[in-house]
């Protein structure tokens, strides 16, 4: 990736973004990651945390209101062992359930899915100190240290404005009882969390419109690197073939809009063929819309047959207005009653409908 300092007026092709995703270079802000996992974690705890919490009471009932002393053997052990972790396991998989789902949409969300084996392969360029040293003073590392650094300073200062809010509440937490001051600390410190975890959330998409323009900005051409992709597009046999389709759909998709506006498609033993618009209603003077030979004949006669219009077998009058005129052009005059005579037998001989 080039340095952001550097003019470049072209934007990405379609090739280089497929060569940047296909190295590992996408948008992507980890920080994003981080703080909707922590805002999926705190929402799970509110949303499925009392069935946690009321497991976390039955147990410490159970265990104290047994025997103190009692014969411990490794049978005991295992069983007691075994139904603590089924227990804790049924209680927590809501809540990891959802930690897991926010953390892999996060993750999906910026990039799609990506494979790429090849970044699990040791590289040694990975490893140079020149290497670390040019990305220790790179603008995007420095980027990171400054937004880091915000980020702190927001942490701070939210989890320090929750506390101002609540600081009546909690003056009037040494005349509680035990039992309801842990009842009142755990939600001023999962209200703060929150909001702490909610200003993450902000700071980190901030950092992914950022890390989104950079990428945009990196991938960017300049004039010697437009040139160059032109030439590498030119020789790509995937660009070609793609372009080629693309052609060709395009010339097809033409094609079928010139023989639906049509009246009679004159052929010459399905080698060449002549579309004509000559129905007296709609049109004064005959001319030709399009021709063709050899394939585009077949196409031309294909969509004929696939819209309706009318196909009359004419080699000789065929052949002479294919000689004669061209594609939007007005046939000769002296072909008028010869082609008046074709369109008349066409819808003469036409297939009653169903």
């Amino acid at each position: 990736m080039a340095d952001l300092s550097t003019d470049k007026p072209h934007a990405a092709t379609p090739r280089r973004r497929q060569q940047a995703r296909s190295q590992g270079h996408v948008a992507k802000s980890q920080d994003l990651v981080s703080a909707l996992v922590m805002t999926g974690g705190l929402l799970a705890l509110w949303i499925a945390g009392a069935g946690f919490g009321q497991f976390i009471t039955d147990f410490a009932t159970q265990q104290l209101s047994q025997p103190s002393w009692q014969p411990l053997t490794a049978g005991s052990l295992n069983n007691t062992w075994f139904q603590v972790v089924a227990a804790t396991g049924r209680s927590l998989a809501p809540i990891m359930a959802i930690v897991i789902v926010v953390a892999v949409v996060a993750n999906l969300g910026q990039t799609g899915f990506l494979f790429l084996p090849q970044r699990i392969a040791f590289d040694f360029n990975r490893i140079q100190p020149m290497t670390g040293m040019r990305r220790w003073t790179s603008t995007a590392n420095l980027m990171q240290t400054q937004f880091g650094l915000a980020k702190t300073l927001v942490v701070i200062t939210v989890a320090l404005f929750g506390l101002w809010t609540h600081r009546e509440q909690i003056m009037g937490l040494v005349s509680q009882d035990p039992q309801l001051l842990t009842g009142t600390l755990l939600k001023l410190v999962f209200t703060i969390s929150l909001q702490v975890s909610f200003a993450l959330v902000v700071l980190a998409l901030t950092d992914y419109a950022f890390q989104r323009w950079q990428y945009e900005h990196n991938l960017r051409l300049s004039d010697d690197e437009m040139r160059e992709e032109l030439r590498n597009l030119q020789t790509d046999p995937q660009a070609n073939a793609h372009r080629q389709s693309v052609q060709q759909a395009l010339a097809n998709s033409q094609l079928e809009q010139l023989v639906r506006s049509c009246d009679l498609i004159l052929i010459d033993d399905n080698s060449l063929a002549v579309a004509l618009q000559c129905d007296p209603l709609t049109t004064s003077v005959p001319r030709v819309i399009t021709k063709g030979q050899g394939v585009v004949a077949e196409k031309i006669m294909a969509a004929a047959r696939a819209m309706g219009v009318l196909i009359e077998p004419q080699r000789q009058l065929a052949k002479a207005i294919f000689r004669e005129s061209q594609s939007q052009q007005q046939i000769l005059p002296n072909r008028f009653q010869a082609l008046a005579r074709s369109y008349h037998d066409a819808r003469e001989n036409r297939p009653p409908g169903p």
